[in-house]
């Protein structure tokens, strides 16, 4: 069910009978769209499945852009607050990550409305602003077209791109990860729960699926609901400080 940034979907399966035969997947905008006063409800409105096939993230710039490091980046921002400008989708994760990055790091960055991932893209290529976050797939897609991966959230090196550090590395303390969330209506039976789980994760252990997605630059594998609400309550615990700046600029 697309629409509203996916609360159309997530509303229908807060909203469903707790049966076992309406679940649903969505990712960590559930997040921010709490954050953002757009839905009045998070992930704990909820019964959390569990959590499949994480993708890598981070920041990426013009191939010939002066930012060769995230140091480069930060050093910038700490010189003249506000001069480097990140492409972004306002109140959404691409905005969020970036912002909790900012406010890691003690630095001010520009965030600039952009849109949708292309839009994004174009207006770092066309040199109108400095930098956007993007996928590992979406890294590799658009090298040619002269996208270049400054650093990762993830919390080790990606093998597919072994010579982009993280911003771990870069003594910034921010490691997020984009995973599929599982999710149910509040009062599912747990036997029911526990179903669902078994065959989730055998979806992600059969070798055809894992295949697949490594095939796309996603990371297969199985996140536990208990790992899944504790990844979330952290990011909440981060976005929500940051809400009110972020409100303002879409005023």
């Amino acid at each position: 069910q697309p629409g509203a940034g996916g609360t159309i979907g997530t509303r229908a399966v807060k909203d469903a009978d707790p049966d076992g035969y309406t679940i649903g997947v969505w990712q960590p905008g559930i997040i921010t769209s709490k954050a953002m006063g757009v839905v009045d409800y998070d992930h704990t409105a909820f019964t959390v499945l569990g959590g499949t096939a994480k993708t890598e993230i981070g920041m990426g710039v013009l191939d010939s852009s002066v930012y060769k490091t995230p140091g480069d980046l930060v050093a910038a921002s700490k010189t003249k607050p506000n001069s480097v400008a990140v492409a972004t989708n306002i109140g959404l994760p691409v905005h969020f990550i970036p912002l909790m990055f900012a406010s890691e790091a003690g630095i001010e960055m520009k965030f600039v409305q952009i849109g949708g991932g292309s839009k994004r893209l174009a207006s770092i290529l066309g040199g109108h602003t400095d930098t956007g976050l993007f996928s590992v797939s979406e890294f590799q897609r658009f090298k040619e077209s002269g996208l270049r991966p400054l650093f990762l959230y993830a919390d080790r090196r990606d093998p597919s791109l072994p010579d982009v550090p993280t911003a771990k590395e870069s003594g910034v303390n921010l490691q997020i990860s984009v995973f599929r969330l599982w999710l149910a209506p509040k009062g599912l039976d747990p036997k029911v729960q526990a179903k669902l789980q078994d065959v989730l994760k055998g979806v992600v252990s059969d070798p055809e699926i894992i295949a697949q997605l490594e095939g796309m630059s996603i990371n297969p594998g199985w996140l536990h609901a208990d790992e899944v609400m504790a990844r979330l309550d952290e990011m909440k615990n981060r976005a929500e400080p940051l809400a009110a700046a972020a409100r303002s600029l879409t005023k």
